[in-house]
């Protein structure tokens, strides 16, 4: 008897194991950080001289705003010249020997070191700086720029890369060859939620 408690014990412990690993696997992939950006619904950004791709960050800031996907969020933004007041700043960067097309740095309030990057599941921050590639963002079509800029934004307010193959769809697809051209629903929804 005791023999066939233990058997059975250890069958429903091994059942209760494998309907967990689904979730330890979805957690695994979720796009957001637990963390976000502080009061970051309605920023200013502030862009760089250097930086060429003006016209890709503004069709980025508006996508963010208003997704051709017709979803609606609170998201607003607005570029200023003084930097001091902006949450996002935008540098060009031209390193042919790095594979980032762009990357994204988030900083705590009054510090000047970026976060690593597992810390946005344990801390808010206060601003972000996005560095665009020129030797990578140049092989790229005006509008595969402005995509990976709301994929960098996005990171800004709280997007998380995914590798999952399928997750591909989401701009938050953390490869080149994803297939989103803008703002995708899980994306909306996470900002929805943070802000």
């Amino acid at each position: 008897m005791k023999k066939l408690f233990k058997l059975t014990s250890l069958f429903m412990a091994v059942i209760l194991f494998m309907q967990a690993i689904p979730n330890f696997a979805e957690a695994a992939t979720r796009i957001y950080w637990n963390k976000k950006m502080i009061d970051g619904s309605s920023i200013l950004y502030w862009v760089d001289s250097n930086v060429s791709y003006t016209t890709a960050i503004r069709n980025a800031e508006k996508e963010i705003e208003i997704p051709a996907a017709g979803y609606s969020n609170p998201m607003k933004m607005s570029k200023t010249t003084t930097k001091s007041s902006s949450k996002i700043e935008f540098w060009q960067i031209n390193n042919p020997n790095i594979t980032a097309i762009a990357r994204s740095y988030s900083y705590r309030p009054n510090s000047s070191t970026a976060m690593v990057v597992t810390d946005k599941d344990k801390y808010n921050w206060y601003w972000c700086k996005i560095e665009l590639n020129q030797a990578r963002m140049k092989d790229y079509t005006p509008s595969k720029r402005a995509t990976i800029i709301v994929h960098e934004m996005l990171h800004a307010f709280g997007g998380k890369d995914t590798y999952s193959s399928d997750q591909k769809s989401s701009i938050m697809y953390g490869t080149s060859d994803g297939t989103a051209t803008g703002v995708t629903k899980d994306a909306n929804n996470f900002l929805n939620d943070k802000y």
